[in-house]
């Protein structure tokens, strides 16, 4: 309804009988509509050129530039406005030609009442509007995925750039060492970048940030954290074990406020067993057992394997909850798994 549209759109009225432009003038003043008033048709080709009209009434035939060539002149310089033709009965022939061609959206002929104009103006108002919202979701949506692609590429530049750095270190030398290992993951990462990957993006940093305050807090080494996996190691079980509490803690005070939908959530696996390091990566068993566990985990628990439990011993500040051998997928003998209880 035209009452639920913006009265600042402009319309231009082009008729070069100045009573014609008075009359409707009179007859559109109840909708206090901005109109621009022409009698002139040159001139009104002129005011394309400044103004962007939402609607335009123009006479047929006027000296100089016809009602047609103005119309034609404003369809080429802004689709979305509307146009409509006022033509007498010998120009009846040519407005249906023009309306075939879409060069003009209606035509009214001479001699009109009030009413049936003011029915048109507000039916091609609605149209517009209509229109225009189309086009702004359309440039949003837009804006929309160029953004998203330029994330996407600076993620493939990083991801690239990180495996240049591991094929440099590849020819160092391995070493092997027993440790203990955490293996943390987000659930449900897919998910919330699909949502929202500017926000989901400020929410991995953050976690990142508590992630390696409390690692070095604990004396442990932040060994890779790619995309939203975690892989840190220890000099022991115990202090593994507190750094991943701690984590989960933080975490959870963090998501308080926050919607469900909006949470991030991680799991967390621990082992104790034999890494081989190269060039700074690391591998062997005790990376899969570790994977393994956290894979098992609910969102907000820390698993922990037998062997890291038996390290511990009688010094585990938290309490483990045993839950069973777990037949692991590509690990050869059954593992013994704790949860952790926060």
């Amino acid at each position: 309804m035209i009452g639920e549209l913006p009265a600042t759109w402009p319309i231009l009225v082009v008729d070069d009988e100045p009573n014609i432009v008075l009359i409707i003038e009179r007859q559109l003043e109840q909708e206090s509509l901005r109109l621009t008033p022409m009698t002139d048709s040159s001139q009104a080709l002129e005011a394309l050129e400044q103004t962007h009209f939402a609607l335009i009434l123009s006479d047929n035939r006027m000296p100089g530039v016809s009602g047609l060539e103005l119309l034609r002149a404003a369809m080429a310089r802004s689709p979305n406005t509307r146009r409509i033709l006022l033509t007498g009965y010998t120009d009846q022939d040519e407005a249906i030609q023009a309306f075939n061609d879409k060069v003009i959206h209606r035509f009214i002929r001479k001699p009109w009442d009030a009413a049936s104009l003011l029915a048109v103006v507000r039916e091609e108002l609605a149209i517009y509007a209509d229109h225009e919202r189309q086009d702004t979701m359309r440039q949003e949506l837009e804006y929309s995925a160029r953004k998203r692609s330029q994330q996407l590429q600076a993620a493939l530049s990083a991801m690239k750039q990180v495996e240049e750095e591991f094929a440099e270190e590849s020819r160092r030398s391995v070493t092997r060492r027993l440790a203990a290992v955490i293996v943390a993951d987000v659930v449900g990462y897919s998910l919330l970048m699909g949502r929202d990957a500017e926000a989901t993006l400020h929410s991995l940093n953050s976690c990142r940030g508590i992630w390696r305050q409390l690692i070095s807090r604990h004396g442990g080494r932040l060994v890779n954290e790619p995309g939203d996996s975690l892989l840190a190691t220890f000099e022991s079980a115990a202090t593994a074990i507190q750094c991943a509490t701690e984590v989960q803690q933080a975490l959870h005070a963090q998501n308080r406020d926050l919607p469900e939908s909006d949470r991030m959530c991680y799991r967390i696996g621990i082992t104790v067993g034999e890494v081989i390091e190269q060039a700074g990566a690391l591998y062997g068993d005790g990376i899969n057992i570790a994977a393994r566990l956290q894979a098992l985990a609910a969102p907000g628990e820390v698993w922990v394997s037998q062997s890291a439990i038996d390290h511990v011993k009688s010094s585990l500040r938290q309490e483990a909850e045993f839950m069973g051998e777990q037949h692991l997928h590509n690990i050869s003998e059954p593992v013994g798994a704790y949860r952790i209880r926060l």
